[in-house]
């Protein structure tokens, strides 16, 4: 593919619930993007192409729940959030701040909750993996 057309990155389908059910949405929702340190280009891209897909129902339209995975390219997971929340907090979107995961290990795990154009919030779960 010589662009990106939109889909996500990794749509997790659970077969037991499919066999049971008949359901063909996919069950969990990961998203990825690349994130470095201190680099607004891409946390625009991670807030916009990501975070920003789930806010409109483009991703898990009927989940409350999805997945972001940033893979780190430069500098820690805490100083990519904080290039994160700096570009939400200069968009008036202060709630929206990622914040440290209350059942991952930090620092890769963090999470935060957004609202949605139709329908409750959403919850997303990040996981900032450095790159080898």
């Amino acid at each position: 593919m010589v662009s990106p057309d939109g889909r996500t990155d990794i749509p997790l389908f659970l077969t037991r619930v499919f066999a049971r059910s008949g359901e063909h949405d996919p069950h969990v929702i990961l998203e990825c993007k690349r994130v470095a340190e201190g680099d607004a280009s891409l946390a625009r891209e991670y807030v916009v192409e990501g975070i920003d897909r789930f806010r409109t129902g483009k991703y898990a339209e009927n989940h409350r729940r999805g997945f972001m995975i940033g893979y780190l390219l430069s500098g820690s997971a805490q100083g990519v959030v904080e290039t994160i929340n700096r570009y939400l907090s200069g968009r008036s979107r202060h709630p929206e701040a990622l914040a440290p995961s209350a059942v991952g290990v930090a620092p890769a795990a963090w999470e935060s909750e957004h609202p949605r154009t139709g329908g409750g919030p959403i919850a997303l779960h990040h996981a900032m993996l450095a790159m080898a």
